[in-house]
């Protein structure tokens, strides 16, 4: 049976209810032996919404929805964001999308590594194919030489 998006962001927000004090504890311990079991159960969540959604989660109980690529989703996120519960509107910060920096540094921290923006250089190689030759080996070689 088909479901509007009214009705599955009420689902969203259902799920979201029930699980918050979880997905509380998630944002305040995030450790890599439990990073892919965090995923996997926040998905269960963000799938009720639509199977094409990414998101991150921050320390500071912030939830971003990352729609990749998929247009239609960038224009209902802003409708599942404003109906953030009441409850939580004081604890949690919803954003329907990647927020830009504005021009501020910032940092990645990847297994208790941090660099700086101003350390990183990004050179693009590409395959015979013409696709990109970069991918999750060249990270952590990366990440090994700073």
């Amino acid at each position: 049976m088909k479901t509007t998006f009214t009705q599955r962001t009420q689902q969203f927000w259902e799920w979201f209810t029930a699980n918050e004090q979880k997905l509380s504890e998630l944002t305040q311990k995030r450790d890599s032996d439990t990073g892919e079991i965090d995923v996997a159960f926040i998905s269960q969540g963000v799938s009720l919404l639509s199977e094409h959604l990414h998101f991150n989660v921050g320390g500071n109980h912030e939830f971003t929805f990352a729609v990749s690529g998929n247009g239609a989703l960038f224009y209902l996120l802003p409708y599942v964001t404003a109906n953030l519960p009441e409850q939580f509107r004081d604890k949690w910060t919803f954003f329907p999308c990647m927020q830009g920096t504005g021009g501020q540094s910032f940092g990645f921290k990847m297994h208790d590594i941090m660099v700086n923006n101003d350390d990183v250089m990004v050179s693009a190689v590409q395959n015979e194919d013409g696709k990109s030759a970069v991918g999750r080996d060249t990270l952590y070689d990366i990440l090994q030489i700073i």
